[in-house]
């Protein structure tokens, strides 16, 4: 069984756990179909109809009528290959494409689950104290300046939350939509301990500002994917 270093002593908490990993995929890839297309202009690398353009997880390729073209009707995208640039080992990149203000061309956010703080098997000392950093979720935008058909990226920028980046711990996962039907694009984030964080945007639709991150509790305790 693998363990997380914070467990190393005391009940082990597996954190190797593929059917959360594939719950999640699976609802954040079947909600958006169930829901059809909005004024959000959110699309994940799932959605597949004649209406939306695809961006393939981690991999920056861009594939409308994903269904239908097995992989071959594609267009890689004009991206960095490297957003987070901070030495240290990044788990994931979520890549996503979401119309993040409104003025109707695609723009390109990116989902960083970067453990270059938390370390692993160099994060204690001789004593058994912990002397490393928290998982960090950082989430980046790349601002298109073109359109959706002819894109041009504006340089990465970490998307901000209450005046400082938006970081739960780890695995950020974000999900683009507006969750308190007020017109406006939030933000929603997991994070690598399976909870969610809500960041509202208290700004508009053509020029968000996202509130500090607040926790989704259910009774008092914070919400989380339960695995068996």
């Amino acid at each position: 069984m693998h363990t997380s270093p914070h467990f190393r002593c005391g009940a082990a908490r597996v954190f190797a756990r593929p059917f959360v990993v594939i719950v999640a995929f699976l609802l954040a890839s079947l909600l958006p179909i169930l829901r059809g297309a909005d004024a959000t202009g959110v699309v994940t690398g799932t959605v597949s109809n004649a209406a939306t353009r695809n961006l393939l997880e981690g991999a920056k390729i861009e594939a409308p009528k994903l269904n239908q073209t097995v992989l071959t009707d594609n267009t890689k995208l004009s991206v960095p290959e490297k957003i987070h640039t901070e030495p240290g080992n990044i788990r994931q990149n979520q890549w996503k494409l979401v119309d993040y203000d409104g003025d109707g061309a695609m723009d390109v956010t990116v989902g960083i689950d970067f453990w270059g703080d938390y370390g692993w098997d160099n994060a204690y000392d001789s004593q058994g104290n912990w002397i490393r950093g928290p998982l960090r979720g950082y989430v980046y935008l790349l601002r298109n300046t073109g359109t959706t058909a002819k894109p041009v990226y504006a340089d990465p920028v970490k998307v901000h939350a209450g005046g400082k980046p938006v970081d739960p711990f780890g695995m950020p996962s974000p999900m683009w939509g507006d969750f308190d039907g007020d017109g406006d694009l939030d933000l929603m984030c997991g994070e690598f301990r399976d909870s969610f964080t809500y960041y509202e945007n208290v700004g508009t639709r053509t020029q968000p500002l996202y509130a500090a991150g607040r926790q989704l509790m259910i009774g008092g305790v914070p919400s989380r994917w339960i695995s068996v």
